[in-house]
């Protein structure tokens, strides 16, 4: 048989295993992309080992690590399963791990994006005052895309104000957010088209990270400046951190599972450590 027939076999196991959407939708396209070059079965460690020195050399170290990861949990299932003998992934040198600083957005950056969107919601511009609640909501959190298209109006709580959003893993969490961001989100549901999910597209049906992506970069084009869904994610992090909120409380915000993974967002600080010690050092008093 073919490598396809036991991918098939594998993304409806893990359907079945109530893994998310996103999730299986990411095992198909990397293993879709590794069957294109090497059909044959059973995978050898010499064509996985060529498959990711080419991944390397097309894409970040990162992403090369996340096809490798891939690759280990289809194969690592299949040998549970008896469809190999031996896991070549075994015999492969695990790659490094990668560690990156999360690069949060300048404040004046996240200030010019609202400001442009306020103005078009002020005008009476529907999808204006959509992005508005959409992408306050996601600053305000820092809850991932996928979480953001997740979210149904009855996850919504205004009177305290809060969320329920279905994480990584099928976590739910519960989100806090600001009054402001909740006024954003009133706004919305004042003129919501009907429809049980929070946010939805022009044609009325519940909004896909794909569309989320699209409209930021849509207000990014008009405003001149740089900036991605995921970026306001860690801008949420490293700006609740530089305010003062504890960093246990931004991991839960965040969904980490481990407190380590947050603690990323402190490096990203480092920049306002050094203004500080610049203007506000006490070495600079004797």
């Amino acid at each position: 048989m073919k490598t396809t027939h036991y991918i098939t076999r594998f993304l409806n196991s893990k359907q079945a295993a109530g893994i998310s959407a996103n999730t299986i939708a990411n095992y198909k396209r990397t293993l879709t992309r590794y069957t294109t070059h090497y059909p044959n079965w059973p995978p050898a460690v010499d064509d996985l080992e060529q498959y990711l020195t080419q991944r390397r050399a097309q894409v970040q170290p990162i992403t090369a690590n996340g096809d490798w990861r891939v690759l280990s949990t289809f194969l690592g299932w299949c040998h549970r399963r008896g469809y190999i003998e031996q896991n070549p992934i075994n015999q492969m040198e695990k790659p490094r791990r990668i560690k990156t600083v999360p690069k949060a957005a300048p404040r004046g950056v996240i200030k010019k994006l609202f400001a442009a969107i306020d103005a078009q919601a002020a005008a009476g511009d529907l999808w204006a005052i959509r992005d508005r609640a959409m992408f306050r909501l996601t600053y305000d959190t820092g809850a991932r895309a996928s979480e953001i298209s997740g979210i149904k109006r009855v996850d919504v709580d205004l009177s305290l104000p809060a969320i329920y959003v279905t994480g990584k893993g099928s976590q739910q969490r519960f989100l806090f957010f600001s009054r402001k961001t909740a006024g954003a989100i009133q706004d919305w549901l004042n003129v919501h088209p009907g429809n049980p999910a929070l946010f939805v597209t022009q044609i009325n049906t519940p909004i896909k990270r794909g569309k989320i992506y699209n409209a930021l970069q849509k207000w990014c084009r008009s405003t001149e400046i740089t900036l991605t869904v995921h970026q306001l994610r860690h801008s949420y992090a490293t700006h609740a951190l530089r305010n003062g909120i504890d960093i246990r409380l931004v991991q839960k915000h965040l969904g980490h599972s481990t407190i380590s993974t947050t603690e990323m967002y402190l490096a990203a600080t480092d920049d306002e450590l050094r203004y500080a010690q610049l203007k506000l050092s006490p070495g600079l008093d004797v």
